[in-house]
């Protein structure tokens, strides 16, 4: 009993914390508030229909994170331009397309490699308004496609590219071009830094590399410096660029000092995300960044 009396007093302050930050978040217009706003919706709505915690996880307290803010208020104009059509979404986190499928007239797709974060989007899918509208696609990765070509008018891949390994970066934008008509546009969010280097971990979190012969551990991310950004994303033929962003850290190393603790107290830290959204990084901006971190919003309009 004092163990669930424990659970429910933490639970209640970590609420009041959130919804706090939240609020003042919403006070300084912090870019991409709204999908916090809805994110949260989908947790009440989850709750009435009684989905199970591991799909609502999350949503509650924290349902974007501190870089996602920029990233889903820059792919959301770049759709609500578009207004309607097909939409191929690429393994984006799960808010964007979800709140796409229930705000906006598209017929949604959706491809994602990872069974488990799948299963989960299918779930909350059911809660969502024209949920009916989104079409998944198991088992399939962005290098190769199942669709034909020229017959999607928008598509988005959010934080996506960067954990490809080897070439999978340069592949993944060839099939984006072959499977998007003329004219259409590619919504890319990719994380930048003045250095280019690639991030290996112990274990692969999305459970999709192949094992590889005396490799110890797997690869996770590149973060690309302005020739790699040019060279492997925007030079591809057929592609021309239409608006290019930059959100970069305030001061170098406030976002990797973020990651530790975030690693080291897990949830209860991203609790303040919002606020700490507006402190660690300005933007947006024109520049690459020389020396911190940062996040790159691409939008590139198909003329093959």
């Amino acid at each position: 009993m004092r163990r669930k009396v424990n659970f429910i007093f933490l639970a209640a302050c970590g609420a009041i914390v959130s919804y706090f930050c939240l609020g003042c978040a919403c006070l300084c217009r912090l870019k991409g508030v709204g999908f916090d706003l809805f994110g949260r919706k989908l947790f009440f709505r989850g709750l009435l229909r009684k989905l199970p915690k591991a799909s609502l996880a999350t949503l509650g307290l924290n349902p974007v994170g501190i870089v996602r803010f920029f990233e889903f208020h820059f792919a959301g104009r770049a759709l609500k331009e578009m207004r309607a059509g097909r939409w191929l979404d690429v393994s984006s986190p799960r808010l964007i397309f979800l709140w796409g499928a229930e705000k906006l007239n598209f017929q949604v797709n959706v491809i994602n490699p990872d069974p488990v974060d799948l299963k989960e989007s299918i779930a909350l899918s059911k809660i969502v308004r024209n949920g009916s509208r989104i079409n998944f696609y198991p088992d399939t990765f962005a290098e190769s496609l199942p669709f034909k070509k020229s017959s999607i008018d928008i598509l988005t891949s959010l934080s996506v590219l960067e954990h490809i390994p080897g070439e999978g970066d340069r592949k993944a934008m060839d099939e984006f071009i072959r499977v998007v008509r003329p004219q259409g546009r590619i919504v890319l969010t990719l994380p930048v830094h003045g250095q280019y280097s690639e991030e290996y971990r112990e274990n692969d979190p999305y459970a999709i590399q192949a094992p590889q012969d005396g490799q110890e551990k797997k690869f996770f991310q590149r973060l690309y410096d302005e020739q790699s950004l040019e060279q492997r994303i925007i030079a591809h033929p057929g592609l021309t660029l239409l608006h290019k962003e930059y959100f970069v850290e305030r001061r170098p190393g406030d976002f990797e000092r973020y990651v530790r603790e975030w690693k080291s107290q897990g949830l209860n830290f991203t609790l303040k995300d919002p606020l700490a959204a507006l402190r660690i990084f300005k933007g947006p901006l024109p520049r690459h960044p020389k020396d911190r971190f940062g996040n790159c919003n691409l939008l590139l309009l198909v003329v093959k």
